[in-house]
């Protein structure tokens, strides 16, 4: 396995979805991070309301018995709970 076997992940926003709860919208495009390494920006509106905006990438992949995901979040806008969650199908 590679040693960055997600590393392009976030090079297309047009491979995520993106779902919003209630009256929220959310939309995705791509940007550059730290060392012109693909990040995605995630646009959100809750007009006024309570709700959730999540983004989804399905995919396949074998992970090591040891294995660590690293971000860099920024942004700005009220204070909310960032969540990131693996799901394994079996």
């Amino acid at each position: 396995m590679a040693s960055e076997p997600f590393s392009q992940l976030f090079d297309d926003p047009k491979s995520w979805n993106v779902f919003p709860s209630g009256l929220s919208e959310g939309h995705l495009t791509g940007c550059s991070g730290p060392a012109g390494i693909c990040g995605l920006r995630l646009d959100y509106d809750f007009h006024e309301g309570k709700g959730f905006v999540s983004a989804r990438k399905e995919f396949q992949s074998a992970l090591p018995t040891t294995f660590e995901f690293r971000f860099r979040v920024k942004g700005g806008g009220p204070v909310n709970r960032f969540e990131f969650k693996v799901v394994d199908p079996s």
